[in-house]
Order: C-alpha cells, then structure tokens, then sequence
C-alpha cells in the first residue's frame, strides 16, 4: 500500500475482514481506534511505515480488537510508544515484535493479556530484551507466557540499525509530504472546478 493516512470511515462494516496487513499507509496514530473495532479481526500485521512520521503511541483500548489472535509488530520506528489497556486484545495468542528499535519496552497492561500464549522477540536491542527476561525490569509483564523466544541484535549493531531506520523515516516523511504538496492542488482544482 502506499500513504493513505486515514482509513476508509466504513471498514468496520466489513463483514469478512479476518486479517489485514499495514505497511507505508502512514496512518495517524488515532486510526488504531477503528481497526480495533473490527469485530472479526483474527491477524494483524503493522509494518514499517503503517503510521506516519508525526505519530508517536500505540494504544490499544479496553475491549478493543475482540478477536484478535495474532499480532505482528515490525519496524515501526515512527512509534516510541505502546499502551495495552486492561481488556484489550482478550482473544490474543501470538504476539511477534522485530525490529522496532524505538520501543524502549513491552507495555503495561499486557500482563492482563491472560490468553497470550507465545512471543517472538525479533531483531531487539539487547538492552530491550534485558528487561523481559527472569529477574529484569518488565519480565512481570510476560511471566504468564508459556513461550518467549528473544533474537536480538548485539550492541554494536544498534547504533547503525538506528540510523537506518531514521533515516528510512525521514525519506518516507518526505515522500508523503510531496505526495500531499502535488495531490492537494490537484484535488483543490477538482472540488472548486465541480
């Protein structure tokens, strides 16, 4: 896909809508309300890009994502930050994180995620994945996991993988602001023209 920013006002009425992928739609970080409504949303997969630069959160409501079994989170550099409210996600099974260097740690709140039954940490900084383990800051988070399984990158790697997908950000920044320059004339003439 590419920029989109907001998504179709008439998706939740989409009756049949089991798993949907999201990669350089740069969507606002409000628009995570409506995909949560999905009432039979069983896989989800945000991608680089799924949001726009000017994001900054993931939240996941109470009672949000009914049925939701699979989650894959993936390069999201344009977020810092998750939030999972008490509620969110009660059908969730399967939780994958890669390469979202920007997130700093795990949620609270997915500690009420009682049906969570596997996580695959992928491509996370070593100071990321600390924290998750027996004895670190957030393993409360997670000890009711039957399954973590952690691939990180090593120290040396992150400063570079940092930098990349900054870098990776700021492009799509630009391209979405030209994309939006060039169409909103175009669009202008066509509405004023009508």
């Amino acid at each position: 896909m590419g920029p989109i920013g907001n998504l179709p006002e008439d998706i939740p009425t989409y009756p049949n809508l089991t798993k949907l992928t999201l990669c350089g739609t740069c969507l606002e970080d409000t628009q995570i309300k409506i995909l949560e409504k999905l009432p039979k949303l069983l896989t989800l997969c945000l991608g680089d890009g799924a949001f726009g630069a000017d994001s900054g959160k993931l939240v996941c409501s109470r009672k949000g994502f009914p049925s939701l079994e699979v989650l894959y989170l993936n390069g999201l550099s344009e977020l810092s930050y998750w939030r999972v409210f008490e509620g969110a996600m009660p059908s969730l099974c399967r939780l994958y994180i890669e390469n979202w260097l920007t997130l700093v740690e795990v949620p609270d709140g997915l500690q009420y995620v009682s049906t969570l039954k596997e996580i695959t940490i992928k491509l996370m900084p070593d100071t990321f994945c600390s924290r998750l383990q027996e004895g670190g800051k957030d393993f409360y988070k997670i000890q009711h996991v039957p399954s973590v399984l952690f691939e990180s990158i090593v120290a040396e790697q992150w400063d570079e993988a940092v930098r990349k997908r900054m870098q990776l950000a700021e492009k799509r920044r630009i391209a979405v602001s030209l994309y939006v320059h060039k169409a909103a004339p175009q669009f202008i003439d066509a509405v004023v023209g009508n």
